[in-house]
């Protein structure tokens, strides 16, 4: 990403399951990555899940608040 330029403007959101050993450390890097590339970035964090759909569905609802509250979608 550093490579390819300074990604200003750019908002990259990422999610793991506190419990997962094998995605968990690699979205952490990634995440390292973008944010050193100019991304702003956020990282959700499920509590007591892996790589399961209880991961899918809290990121789902965390990252969504997030941006339409980011938007000013909630009213």
């Amino acid at each position: 990403m550093v490579a390819h330029g300074h990604y200003t403007h750019t908002l990259a959101l990422f999610s793991y399951g506190a419990e997962d050993a094998r995605y968990g450390p690699q979205s952490r890097e990634v995440a390292g990555e973008a944010k050193t590339a100019g991304m702003e970035t956020r990282t959700f964090v499920s509590p007591g899940t892996a790589h399961d759909w209880h991961t899918v569905n809290f990121a789902l609802k965390a990252t969504l608040q997030f941006v339409s509250g980011r938007w000013r979608l909630n009213g």
